[in-house]
């Protein structure tokens, strides 16, 4: 049962891998109809900071995306071709490979968005020049716990149709460091 149990949680590491680097091959859009920035928030969640960054291992870290509509027109806030918020990401470790998800006993529900608006309304799209911020514990989907470099890229579809062009983040840099060890008890 135990070798039953660790072929599927290694098959399902492999699809989510597979599908992260499949999702990176789509055509990039040359005339996106929006942008996408990723941040990092560790101190203030109201300041972006979309420069290399270093966390010590073990530390909650928040992210966010910022997706700004740069059309005349409205557009779809989030695709439904997209993963959780409608937006995959690529993270990767300093050897350029892909970072996969936490064990299954450390991963953390993925929350979702789309189903808090409602179908049909103003609420599903974005204006001219409006922006949707998600705030998203990418820290605790991907296994980032040890100490190195990794990048953090977001990306979207710019349809609800899953072979549709993707617009893609900025690079963000995250270095990871040890923890300080614990201060001695002064005696």
């Amino acid at each position: 049962m135990r070798i039953v149990y660790a072929l599927l949680l290694l098959a399902g590491a492999s699809i989510a891998a597979s599908g992260q680097s499949e999702f990176s091959k789509q055509t990039v859009a040359v005339d996106p109809p929006f942008t996408l920035t990723i941040s990092y928030n560790q101190q203030n969640p109201n300041i972006e900071n979309a420069g290399a960054q270093i966390v010590e291992s073990g530390r909650w870290v928040a992210f966010r995306v910022r997706k700004t509509n740069i059309t005349d027109h409205e557009i779809i806030k989030s695709s439904h071709a997209g993963g959780s918020y409608g937006y995959y990401f690529e993270v990767r470790d300093s050897s350029g490979n892909l970072v996969g998800p936490r064990k299954s006993n450390e991963v953390k529900l993925k929350g979702d968005d789309r189903g808090a608006a409602s179908s049909g309304t103003k609420d599903m799209v974005l204006q001219p020049g409006e922006s949707k911020v998600d705030f998203l514990p990418l820290y605790s989907w991907f296994d980032m716990s040890a100490p190195g470099t990794y990048t953090i890229q977001a990306l979207a579809h710019i349809a609800d149709d899953p072979a549709s062009d993707v617009v893609k983040s900025n690079v963000l840099t995250i270095t990871v460091v040890a923890p300080d060890p614990p201060a001695e008890e002064a005696k």
